[in-house]
């Protein structure tokens, strides 16, 4: 009955490796009906980390799964008394079951939490399968992760004091994480490039320009692409009502075509989206590529005083501050 009514709380060594001492970790199996879980407030106070174990083959109950976390999340932060989101304790989450076919990979389970986890300071996923002889092999890197989070914040009081600067938690954080979330419900690619063809986009943001960049590229190659994004950017802005006062600029444009490839060039080659909506390519792009999101990015490349100037609007100029990225050719984009 003590399943039933209560949690299973138990201590386990969790295997650590190189130098890293052991690992104890006090667990509580918050698992059963749902009505049980509010009582989770009562035990969360002593809380040093949350670690959540994902069924990556049950897309089915992963919005359930995905709401679970929020809330345990929120209340782990409510008990604490962690009035800023840099105060809250790490997350590991194990994207389990690996071993099966069907599995969502660990891109498809990124974008899916990015709206929960996206801008937490210490927070990591991992890929586990938890079956057969070699299950140490994904659990060790995993729990790895967690001794170095842990320890951080038994030196320095707090755990995102150290960790911050790698995943900040600044308005180019927050920005990605709403493009992320906006991508994963924005209409397929197809019939986003109608509506730009038609001039009937729903706005026209930078999201919306990076978005035309990425999928005329990866539709029809870097030759042609860039053909169809200067004469459709250039008609959509002479006749749309939502570009009136602005000019096309041929530089700025060039700039982003660049810079969209060359992220694109960076994306694996060995994901296979059969089992995920159309457009959630997208989103991976953006989760390898963060720097996109940077409207003012230009300026690590140009002074305003040559890539505002009517001849860089007019034609084509070369960067004074340092050159464009290279591009490698790779053959996730077709030529």
């Amino acid at each position: 009955m003590g399943e039933l009514v209560g949690f299973n709380v138990e201590t386990i060594r969790a295997p650590t490796s190189g130098k890293r001492g052991p690992l104890a970790l006090t667990c509580w199996d918050v698992g059963g009906c749902d009505k049980i879980r509010p009582l989770m407030r009562h035990y969360a106070s002593g809380t040093d980390a949350v670690v959540w174990v994902l069924d990556s083959n049950d897309r089915e109950r992963l919005p359930e799964a995905i709401d679970e976390l929020r809330n345990t999340l929120r209340t782990v932060e409510d008990v604490r008394g962690d009035e800023n989101i840099k105060d809250a304790v790490p997350c590991l989450i194990l994207a389990n079951k690996q071993d099966l076919s069907k599995a969502m990979r660990l891109d498809e389970v990124r974008i899916k939490l990015a709206h929960v986890i996206g801008s937490r300071p210490s927070c990591a996923v991992f890929p586990t399968s938890l079956v057969g002889g070699d299950y140490l092999s994904t659990l060790t890197p995993a729990m790895d992760w967690l001794y170095d989070a842990l320890k951080e914040d038994a030196n320095t009081q707090s755990v995102s004091d150290k960790l911050a600067p790698q995943v900040s938690t600044d308005p180019l954080t927050e920005k990605l994480t709403s493009w992320v979330d906006r991508s994963s419900k924005d209409v397929p690619p197809g019939e986003f490039l109608t509506k730009f063809e038609q001039v009937d986009l729903p706005s026209w943001d930078h999201y919306t320009h990076v978005r035309i960049a990425y999928t005329i590229l990866k539709t029809y190659g870097r030759q042609k692409g860039k053909t169809l994004i200067f004469d459709g950017l250039e008609k959509y802005i002479k006749t749309s009502p939502q570009t009136t006062g602005r000019t096309f600029h041929v530089t700025m444009t060039y700039f982003w075509i660049q810079i969209v490839h060359f992220g694109m060039q960076s994306v694996p080659l060995d994901f296979d989206f059969e089992d995920v909506e159309e457009n959630k390519d997208f989103s991976r792009f953006l989760l390898l590529n963060p720097f996109v999101a940077d409207g003012s990015l230009w300026g690590d490349y140009y002074t305003k005083g040559v890539i505002m100037t009517p001849e860089a609007k007019a034609q084509m100029v070369l960067p004074d501050k340092k050159p464009l990225p290279n591009l490698i050719a790779r053959d996730s984009i077709r030529r």
